[in-house]
Parts: structure tokens; C-alpha cells; sequence
């Protein structure tokens, strides 16, 4: 055997990925039978904080249009040396980003006898997520909001 085959072959031993559930029924396993709405996102990660109280939280940080309220939920190890802050659905016809941070996130909550590579994330960083930047975009599949405002395109200049 090659040394690059072995070594592939050790990389396999130490993180394998899962496979990832069909979307229809959500990354949790339980079907939904909306999942294209920004409540449905909410409601997944409802279900991570429920099943995980002490380690997940959830916080209203602000209001979008329409008067939805915007969340951040904080992974929070009981010590931790590092922050990382977590977007996603910004563009809300780009779903594949926030069902892509749910399923880490599921695997970084349920997968902790199976997956040691994750162990110093977990045990060292908080990680703050904002699961959709722009609620209304996702929910009705556009890349702006109900204003038709890019938000991408809002960012100050320099």
C-alpha cells in the first residue's frame, strides 16, 4: 500500500461523515411538512436547545421587516477560549447554506460518542449562529428581502 493510501486510510479512521438525512424530513428526523420557511429553521433549532438546554440558548436579537423577530442561538461549552460568530441566509433563495450550518450543528450536538474530531469544539469554543440573516427572503425564495433590498449590497464601502 502506497503511503498516501495510508494516510488517506487514517484520515477516514478519524473523522468519517455521516450521512446526512433526506431534507424532507428535516435534519433532526422529524418531518416537517414545511421546510422553506424561516419558521421551520426556528423550529429546528428550537429542537437543539430543547434537547440540549445547557448547551444551546437562544437570544432575540433584533427585529426584520414584517416585524420577524431575528435569533442567535449560542453553543456554549461550560469553559471556553474562542468565539466564532456563524450567518447564514443572507441571500434567502440560497438555501443550501443554512440547512448545511443545521446539519454541523445537529452532528456537533448529537454525534459526540461518534465523532472525537469535533471534542475541541466542543469543549472550547462557543460558537454564536444566526441561522437567516434575511427571513423574508428565505421564506418567500428570493435573494432580497420583501423591500427588494440586497443585503449584501448594504455593507458599508471601505
Amino acid at each position: 500500500m502506497l503511503e498516501a493510501d495510508r494516510s488517506l486510510v487514517r484520515l477516514k479512521q478519524f473523522f468519517e461523515p455521516p450521512v446526512q438525512p433526506d431534507l424532507s424530513c428535516g435534519v433532526d428526523g422529524r418531518c416537517l411538512a414545511d421546510t422553506s420557511t424561516y419558521r421551520s429553521v426556528i423550529q429546528r433549532y428550537d429542537n437543539l436547545k430543547q434537547e440540549r438546554p445547557a448547551y444551546v440558548q437562544k437570544k432575540k436579537i433584533g427585529v426584520a421587516m414584517d416585524n420577524i423577530p431575528l435569533y442567535a442561538y449560542f453553543f456554549t461549552p461550560d469553559a471556553y477560549e474562542n468565539t466564532v460568530v456563524i450567518t447564514a441566509g443572507l441571500h434567502g433563495n440560497e438555501k443550501m447554506g443554512v440547512w448545511a450550518l443545521l446539519f454541523f450543528l445537529r452532528t456537533l450536538v448529537d454525534e459526540e460518542a461518534t465523532l472525537p474530531a469535533l471534542d475541541d469544539l466542543r469543549a472550547n469554543t462557543r460558537l454564536v449562529v444566526v441561522p437567516v440573516v434575511n427571513p423574508t427572503g428565505f421564506t418567500d425564495g428570493t435573494r432580497q428581502n420583501r423591500n427588494g433590498v440586497d443585503l449584501n449590497r448594504n455593507f458599508d464601502y471601505r
